[in-house]
């Protein structure tokens, strides 16, 4: 039996059976959490069930003790619980030497106005036992009784709670752990998970789930319901403890910040783009100390709103929001794989050996399509005769390192070569925003200079956006070696 205690405050109401039903609400609820707790721990934890009846509002905890609030309309319309919590406020407020120590994880059974909860309590981790349909508004309470798939987010929502508790007494006994953790947290090394819409929030939390289980540190906010200059601070000081942002976008904007005029999908994009630029647009930074973001937009977008729509295709089109971004719209099962990919693969580059430079030539970033790699080996050729390393576009691996090592490619040479032969122009169109994005991937050079290696047998296409002098011609037969020069004299400058 572990001495510190797990304290339980309902409304009394809450805990009322169904007329099919053995057990009220929060009967089971306890019940489940405990069983979760002996699998977990092995350990027995004490558990302490206090409803508006059994409260004095001059009590609190003797012991250290995990508190959890299960807040209903019931519960907000019995005033002892609010002198109950500001006893606890007042008690977390004197900070005394050996004094208990409190943490709490809120339960939300339904929804409430979050202007009646208080402040101290919006800061700690949030549980909400409902989903909310984002476009009837339509309230539904989520329980472990009903169809299969509300069961599974149940239960995975009972899970988190019952490792935080777990975690949360480890931390309190174990002053070494703790320093441990504040080690670890002054390492970049975290991933931050956004805020999302209301159509989303299951997605977002079994990704939060499957990333805890891998080990990885998350940090997340923990309440929008805040000051905007309070959460523009919170926002910024979890991001400078991460490597990378995730960003979830479906139909539904999320919740409006009224004092800012945005959306927290909004506000979060735009800061993690703030900081993606101050961190990666430093010179010299190195590829593994970048702040990488991936933005993931829901392929099932048919309900859009005309705002949603907007905030979508901006997020398409502005450099600013997508600079150090990867933007993705495919399956969610796939966007787990591909983040832990990404990290594995970032954290291996270092020691990858695909990035060999001789630094005594200047490089150049030959970039074809994988059909093409044979008909620029003469290109390569010619280069390497001049005197300059030539890097080809390189095909092997997952989707995550191939990304990755054309990422890598950019930040590192010296200038980029792009071969127009099979693909169609916005193969190329995008390309030649990869060069140009390639100052926010935390390249070090100012310039980079580009050109595209256009095939003589190919039409040309007067759409294509890039100057006259930046087109080389390539013939199969023989390789003019005047078309190469105003590329190469841009290249001996930079």
């Amino acid at each position: 039996m572990v001495e510190s205690q797990v304290i339980v405050l309902y409304a009394n109401l809450d805990d009322k059976p169904g007329s099919d039903e053995s057990q009220g609400w929060v009967s089971m609820f306890l019940d489940n959490l405990q069983r979760l707790l002996i699998r977990l721990s092995g350990e027995e934890y004490t558990f302490i069930q206090l409803n508006e009846y059994d409260l004095e509002p001059d009590t609190f905890p003797i012991k250290s003790s995990i508190i959890i609030p299960i807040f209903s309309k019931n519960l907000l319309q019995a005033p002892i619980f609010t002198s109950y919590l500001s006893v606890l406020e007042g008690e977390l407020k004197k900070k005394k030497k050996g004094s208990p120590k409190f943490e709490f994880l809120s339960v939300f059974r339904n929804r409430v106005d979050m202007s009646e909860i208080p402040s101290y309590l919006k800061s700690n981790k949030l549980y909400k036992f409902f989903s909310v349909d984002s476009l009837t508004d339509y309230v539904n309470e989520i329980s472990f009784h009903d169809d299969p798939e509300k069961d599974h987010n149940y239960w995975m929502k009972l899970f988190d709670i019952a490792l935080d508790i777990k975690t949360g007494f480890e931390k309190m006994k174990s002053p070494l752990l703790k320093a441990k953790k504040l080690v670890s947290e002054m390492k970049p090394q975290g991933i931050y998970i956004a805020q999302t819409g209301l159509d989303q929030e299951i997605e977002r939390e079994n990704l939060v789930r499957e990333l805890l289980r891998n080990d990885f540190q998350i940090y997340q906010l923990d309440s929008a319901d805040q000051p905007y200059v309070d959460l523009e601070r919170d926002i910024n000081e979890k991001l400078s403890k991460c490597q990378l942002s995730v960003h979830l976008v479906g139909e539904d904007s999320g919740s409006l910040i009224k004092e800012h005029g945005q959306s927290i999908l909004e506000i979060e994009n735009q800061l993690a783009s703030e900081h993606s630029y101050q961190i990666n647009d430093h010179p010299g930074i190195k590829y593994v100390d970048r702040f990488d973001r991936v933005i993931w937009i829901s392929p099932d977008s048919d309900n859009l709103s005309v705002k949603q729509r907007i905030f979508i295709e901006n997020i398409k089109k502005d450099l600013t929001l997508i600079q150090n971004a990867e933007i993705l719209e495919f399956p969610i099962e796939t966007l787990k794989n591909f983040i832990l990919n990404k990290i594995s693969s970032r954290n291996t580059t270092s020691s990858s050996g695909l990035w060999q430079v001789n630094e005594k030539k200047k490089s150049i970033y030959l970039i074809c399509d994988k059909s093409e790699r044979k008909q620029c080996k003469p290109i390569g050729s010619f280069l390497e005769g001049e005197g300059y390393k030539v890097i080809f576009s390189n095909f092997d691996g997952e989707l995550v390192q191939i990304r990755d090592s054309h990422a890598r490619n950019l930040q590192e040479c010296d200038g980029t070569l792009i071969f127009y032969g099979n693909n169609n122009k916005n193969w190329v169109k995008s390309k030649l925003f990869d060069s140009v994005k390639a100052l926010g991937l935390g390249r070090d050079k100012v310039k980079n200079p580009t050109a595209v290696i256009v095939d003589s047998d190919k039409k040309m296409d007067l759409d294509l956006y890039f100057e006259k002098e930046g087109l080389i011609l390539f013939d199969n037969d023989s390789i003019d070696k005047d078309s190469f020069k105003p590329f190469l004299n841009q290249l001996e400058e930079s």
